[in-house]
C-alpha cells in the first residue's frame, strides 16, 4: 500500500467515525424541561408541560398556536 493509498484510507476512516458520533448524538434521547424548544417534523414547538417517561405537551410557536401531546420518540 503506498502513502496516497494510507492517507486516503485514513481520511475515509475519519470521515466514518464523525458521521457515527454525529448519529450517536442524535440518536441520544433527551430530557426536555418546560420552555425548551422542542423539534417535530422540522417545526419549532415549546415544552409547556413535562408528564413524565418522555410525554410532552407542547404548544406551535407560529399561528395557530395550538397545543398537542406528544412523546420524545416522535422527536427529530
Amino acid at each position: 500500500m503506498n502513502n496516497k493509498t494510507k492517507q486516503k484510507n485514513t481520511e475515509e476512516v475519519k470521515q466514518v467515525t464523525e458521521v457515527i458520533e454525529a448519529i450517536k448524538k442524535v440518536a441520544e434521547k433527551k430530557e426536555y424541561k418546560v420552555g425548551d424548544d422542542y423539534i417535530l417534523n422540522t417545526e419549532v414547538y415549546k415544552v409547556v408541560e413535562v408528564l413524565g417517561n418522555g410525554d410532552y405537551h407542547l404548544k406551535n410557536t407560529k399561528e395557530p398556536f395550538n397545543s398537542f401531546l406528544t412523546t420524545s420518540d416522535e422527536c427529530f
